[in-house]
């Protein structure tokens, strides 16, 4: 069996020590003062009737359902990649296997900080999906 090597993720410190060092309230400010930009942007790459913020939010939210991993996490040889042998692992969407890449810690302290971002968004607590851990056996 291959197992995901953890020293991997050690290539994902410097991003997650970066996220986690903005003040939300600030990052909210600033997306709101460039929101009609992010908007535009979103039309022009084919979601005119779409509107960014409802994406933005569900983004959010659909990276705080992702559990963090404890344990040793096999993975199973495909063709050209490799695949999550936990198949509760494997049936996450695309956005939180990357997340998961990025290992437990990182995404530990980056959901911690995107919970934050999240009720300065002014998304309700109640919305906001509970921390949650995974062990893998």
């Amino acid at each position: 069996a291959e197992y995901i090597d953890p020293a991997t993720y050690d290539r994902y410190n410097l991003p997650a020590e970066i996220f986690v060092s903005f003040d939300p309230q600030e990052v909210v400010r600033i997306y709101k003062g460039l929101k009609p930009l992010f908007q535009e942007a979103y039309r022009d790459l084919g979601y005119p009737d779409k509107d960014f913020d409802k994406t933005l939010r569900g983004a959010v939210l659909e990276l705080l359902e992702t559990p963090v991993v404890e344990g040793d996490v096999r993975l199973e040889k495909k063709i050209k990649s490799y695949a999550y042998a936990d198949p509760r692992l494997e049936g996450l969407s695309d956005a939180q296997k990357a997340f998961l890449r990025m290992g437990p810690a990182n995404v530990e302290a980056v959901a911690i900080k995107l919970r934050q971002m999240a009720a300065a968004l002014g998304i309700m607590a109640e919305e906001v999906p509970r921390p949650r851990i995974y062990t893998v056996r």
